[in-house]
Order: C-alpha cells, then sequence, then structure tokens
C-alpha cells in the first residue's frame, strides 16, 4: 500500500474545494461504507507500505491488521493542512499509538518515517526496501497455514470490539465536516494546500 502523495491529493482537494454541503455529505457516507466493507473483512490484511501514507491512505492502513514499512515509507494525519477536521483518523490513530502521540501527530500534522513510526507503534516492522516484498509473503504464507475458521471467528471479534468507536467516529464526523465545509474552513484549508502543491 502506498500512493503518490502530491498529484493525487491536490486533485482530490480540488475536486473537494468545488463541492457543496451536500456532496460533502455524500462523500462522508461513501468514505463510511468503504470503511464498513472494509473492517468486515474475514481474512487479515497485510499492509505493505513503501511510499507516503497520509489522511485518509493513513487510515486505510491503520484498519489493516498488519502494517509492514520499507524504510522509505513515510506517515502523517495531514488533515490540518487542508483545512479539514481530524476525526475518523483520530479514532483510528488513538487505540493503536495511544492518545499522547495521536494527539501530537494530528496537531501537528508532521510526517513521520518509517523508524519513528515503529517506535510509535504505527507500525509493525519496517524492513530494508528490497526485502519488503519477501517479508510481505513471508508473513502471508504464515497466517495463511493457520485455521481458516479460528481466523475468522478472531477477526470477526476484532471488528466487534472497535464497532462502537467507530460508529461514534463517523457519526461525528458527517456533522464535523458539514460543519467544517460551511465554515469556509475547509476551502480555505484546500487554497492554501494546493497553491503550495502546485506552485
Amino acid at each position: 500500500m502506498g500512493f503518490d502523495g502530491v498529484s493525487q491529493t491536490a486533485q482530490r482537494v480540488m475536486e473537494l474545494r468545488a463541492s457543496n454541503g451536500a456532496r460533502v455529505e455524500h462523500e462522508a457516507k461513501e468514505t463510511q461504507a468503504m470503511y464498513e466493507v472494509f473492517r468486515a473483512l474475514r481474512k487479515p490484511v497485510v499492509a505493505r507500505i513503501n511510499g507516503v501514507a497520509a489522511g485518509a491512505g493513513l487510515q486505510i492502513a491503520l484498519m489493516s491488521d498488519l502494517r509492514i514499512a520499507s524504510t522509505q515509507a513515510r506517515f502523517g494525519m495531514t488533515e490540518f493542512k487542508v483545512g479539514s477536521a481530524a476525526i475518523v483518523g483520530s479514532a483510528l490513530l488513538q487505540p493503536i499509538i495511544g492518545e499522547a502521540a495521536m494527539k501530537r501527530l494530528v496537531l501537528l500534522a508532521e510526517i513521520v518515517p518509517a523508524g519513528p513510526a515503529l517506535d510509535l507503534g504505527l507500525v509493525h516492522e519496517v524492513v530494508e526496501d528490497e526485502r519488503l516484498d519477501e517479508r510481505v509473503a513471508e508473513i502471508c504464507t504464515l497466517i495463511a497455514g493457520w485455521s481458516p475458521t479460528s481466523v475468522e471467528i478472531t477477526k470477526a471479534w476484532w471488528k466487534e470490539m472497535g464497532d462502537e468507536l467507530f460508529a461514534k467516529a463517523c457519526a461525528a464526523a458527517r456533522r464535523g465536516h458539514a460543519a467544517n465545509f460551511a465554515s469556509g474552513a475547509y476551502s480555505e484549508g484546500a487554497r492554501k494546500f494546493t497553491s503550495r502543491k502546485l506552485a
């Protein structure tokens, strides 16, 4: 998992700048539906991260069961850089890295290299770039040897453990993003972001 952050994110920001409040609400519901599908997967998800995982990209990585990163990977919860609220991202981060680290990552909107991300508990392993595919394959092979029924039952329980917090976060995100858009904060943040990245 990973993506070319600048061009794709800038394009997405420009699209949402042109949105209206109804579209923002629609986007929030679609994102929640996609995340629900991801969370409901009964097979383990191993994220192979070799690039920048920021914002929604980091959120998807956080919903994975294991996160294996190369030394080139970088991570950030950068919503504030585009004037967006960090609601679901905060809810996904806190159980993994704790409240203090979550607040630092969100408030400073820092991009964290792989080593410090490992120290935070944001990823499970960091390997050299040339070993990334090999290590992910080793892990997948190991997991594939476990009882499928045992794994599915465990995965279902993990989802249930987080259901209440996830539902609350999604409801708060729908309200919060609508209010944020109405205030003009998102449009202004998006304007600043795209002017920096496209200059």
